[in-house]
């Protein structure tokens, strides 16, 4: 569990900060693909050890995020054909969805197919994901200022007030953790 979230949250912020950086990059070598896939995939993993810890407040913990999802075309995403996304997915039909906090992080933690986006400006875009269970369902298109957002939110919102309540089993449990968005909805 993690004691002090502060280094945590600090690292978001500095890997959002990194990603928005390479927005307009023009050359990418191997190494910037590298560091980008390890911002993103240490920033996610980083976010739900928060969550686990009771780190985040409920309302950032419940959020939704809007993506770009592809139905599968039927063809199993494999070991040899990961990266043929034309062939796995319908990339034709994209469909608006909702994804909550959670449902992101695996999605980049699990990643079976992880691919950066670029737009037709070839300036950095988001990303292309899906988890080893959602490869057989959707591959999802998440944008960079989403994942961005997402980092930087979880860098600012700090619990700070909780409810406890202990279980029939004798267990604490956390009820409510609130941050200051929270209170502050609260007051008005």
């Amino acid at each position: 569990m993690i004691d002090e979230s502060y280094p945590w949250r600090k690292a978001l912020m500095d890997s959002a900060e990194r990603l928005e950086a390479r927005k307009l990059q023009q050359r990418w070598r191997q190494e910037t693909f590298y560091l980008v896939e390890r911002d993103v995939m240490l920033g996610f993993f980083a976010i739900r050890r928060l969550i686990e810890s009771f780190k985040v407040p409920d309302s950032v913990r419940a959020s939704t995020h809007e993506a770009t999802r592809f139905a599968a075309t039927g063809v199993l995403a494999d070991v040899w054909n990961r990266f043929e996304i034309w062939d796995l997915f319908d990339l034709e039909n994209p469909e608006t969805c909702k994804l909550t906090l959670r449902e992101i992080c695996n999605q980049f933690i699990h990643s079976w197919i992880h691919v950066t986006e670029f737009a037709e400006d070839r300036s950095f875009s988001g990303f292309m994901v899906s988890s080893d269970w959602a490869r057989r369902k959707y591959l999802y298109s998440i944008d960079l200022y989403t994942v961005t957002g997402i980092f930087r939110t979880v860098s600012e919102e700090t619990v700070i007030s909780m409810e406890m309540r202990r279980l029939e089993s004798g267990e604490m449990s956390f009820v409510h953790l609130r941050g200051p968005s929270d209170l502050s909805a609260e007051d008005q």
